[in-house]
């Protein structure tokens, strides 16, 4: 088996996990994708933790990537992969703001 793929949903049905189970080299698995949601649904985090295998010695090293969405009062977003500091989402490396005209409409994305 190359690839054995397990989904979890919580009880509104959105998908919260996703993960590899199989893996010649690693107990954990090769990778694993996780989600959560803010009291609207949004998808609010992305957790991805990876390994990355050496090749010649096929030792993983583990990666985790966090990236934090924060979204307006009408759910549109607004800071698309922040990080966490404290209580707050900011911007970091990769990070961009979105900002909306009267009527809704995406008017300007910065990137950071």
């Amino acid at each position: 088996v190359l690839q054995d793929n397990t989904l979890e949903y919580d009880t509104q049905n959105r998908l919260v996990d996703i993960k590899d189970s199989v893996s010649a080299v690693l107990p954990n698995g090769v990778y694993r994708v996780s989600y959560e949601y803010d009291y609207n649904g949004n998808r609010s985090r992305v957790r991805t933790e990876f390994d990355q295998i050496d090749p010649t010695t096929k030792i993983g090293t583990r990666v985790v990537q966090d990236a934090w969405n924060t979204f307006d009062s009408q759910n549109r977003q607004v800071i698309v992969n922040g990080i966490k500091v404290g209580n707050n989402i900011v911007l970091g490396t990769d990070s961009h703001r979105l900002s909306y005209d009267t009527s809704g409409n995406r008017i300007s994305e910065s990137v950071w």
